[in-house]
């Protein structure tokens, strides 16, 4: 039987600092691991506290390799995510009174001297273990901005909160 992983599939949520928090802890469980957008060096860097973090890239260890990197300044390195294995993370965030709307991005591969080169199938796993728990732990049926409303982010609202999309 073969799966049919999509090209791209996206989610778009609003979670709370501290449910953001347990769904990476998750990823992290599951063997992936957690990269931050910047580097100072070649390498990635590799996220293990989960403070205030806005933009990260989810990646299973054993892609890690595979990850490319791209030299933005003298001491800045990006993540490039249109040719690594990765899964894009943009977190909500929360500032002063205000939530942002967050967002989990994947991309089943790229196109490559004219082909289509796919990511490997654990990618694909890896995505849609995260959106379930998502969907079956936080999310409600309730959406604002085009992306589904967290349990803990409901609350938020019901005492005087607000929602943006950026």
């Amino acid at each position: 039987m073969t799966k049919s992983i999509p090209k791209t599939s996206q989610l778009y949520f609003f979670l709370m600092p501290d449910e953001t928090k347990i769904i990476l802890k998750f990823l992290v469980d599951q063997n992936c691991i957690i990269i931050g957008d910047r580097s100072e060096s070649i390498e990635p860097n590799e996220i293990k506290i989960f403070n205030e973090i806005s933009k990260v890239y989810i990646c299973p260890s054993e892609l890690k390799d595979k990850i490319q990197m791209t030299k933005v300044s003298n001491e800045i390195y990006v993540v490039d995510e249109t040719t690594s294995p990765v899964i894009e993370f943009s977190c909500s965030i929360l500032r002063k009174s205000e939530l942002s709307r967050g967002r989990i991005y994947f991309r089943g591969g790229y196109f490559g001297r004219d082909q289509w080169m796919p990511y490997p199938d654990v990618l694909f796993d890896i995505y849609k273990k995260v959106t379930s728990l998502m969907n079956r732990k936080f999310l409600t049926k309730n959406r604002e901005y085009k992306a589904y409303i967290s349990k803990g982010s409901q609350n938020y609202i019901s005492e005087g909160g607000v929602m943006s999309q950026f």
